[in-house]
């Protein structure tokens, strides 16, 4: 496979966080959601209903067209990772938390998907404890 040629998507997380509001935990989960935006081929569904931006008249810019390689989501209160399967596609789903909170760094093997959680260990610092299981 031609590495050069993988679509990533990366979000800052409101979108999953503004969704993730209006939902029962369990058995919504926030890994779920994540999968659920691809099948539903749009990263903000509830703008700008609850999450606010700015109204787009002849054009929605949140439409995923095409199914990327990657799919990272920033700033989630935990790590989390999941392979979908669309068809042909995959796609590496990755909830990435805060690295100044956790001190994790994630790292994404571009020819095969497989994911890395790197942990960084400062002493002095408290960092918050999370599941690293991939």
């Amino acid at each position: 496979m031609n590495v050069d040629n993988r679509l990533i998507l990366a979000t800052s997380g409101q979108t999953l966080d503004d969704m993730f509001k209006y939902l029962p935990s369990p058995p919504a989960t926030r890994i779920g959601l994540a999968e659920a935006t691809l099948r539903w081929r749009h990263v903000a569904p509830t703008a700008p209903d609850t999450l606010w931006c700015h109204p787009y008249f002849t054009t929605d810019p949140f439409v995923i067209t095409q199914i990327p390689d990657i799919y990272a989501v920033g700033c989630q209160p935990e790590f989390a990772t999941h392979l979908v399967n669309d068809g042909s596609r995959r796609c590496r789903i990755i909830l990435l938390p805060s690295f100044s909170e956790t001190g994790f760094l994630i790292l994404v093997g571009l020819r095969t998907l497989r994911v890395r959680v790197v942990k960084f260990h400062v002493e002095g610092m408290d960092f918050k404890e999370s599941d690293t299981s991939v």
